[in-house]
């Protein structure tokens, strides 16, 4: 136990925002999702680019782990704004999470997914739904 312990603590010293490198990403998102049942989506670092133009979306609501150069686990959150029972709420969707295939099981998701909802608590989100 104190070794996962170890290696999660680890992990999150090493997050930072994501660097803008969409076509690792995508390499990083293909080569994972080719390991599940389903077929993986097809997305292109231009698809994946344009999903940062909304308006408020920012590489900060982004937290990766790279390891050098390439990302090896990645979760991101878009800004949205809905009503709820009258009121306007600003929510992060959070979508996705991905773990390079020889880090899976590591913990490297965990700690990214949790590093996204603290950065969405401190930015003063009022809620979260993950889209995964």
């Amino acid at each position: 136990m104190n070794g996962i312990a170890q290696t999660l603590r680890r992990a999150s010293s090493s997050v930072e925002d994501f660097r803008g490198d969409y076509d690792r990403l995508t390499a990083m998102m293909r080569a994972s999702w080719e390991q599940n049942d389903a077929p993986p989506f097809l997305y292109t670092p231009e698809f994946l680019a344009d999903w940062f133009r909304y308006p408020g979306s920012s590489f900060s609501l982004a937290p990766t782990i790279y390891r050098g150069s390439e990302p090896i686990a990645f979760a991101v959150g878009y800004p949205r704004r809905v009503m709820i029972g009258g009121a306007e709420r600003r929510i992060l969707i959070s979508t996705f999470l991905t773990v390079a295939p020889e880090r899976k099981s590591s913990g490297c998701g965990v700690v990214v997914w949790g590093e996204l909802m603290r950065r969405a608590a401190e930015a003063g989100f009022d809620g979260v739904v993950n889209y995964c």
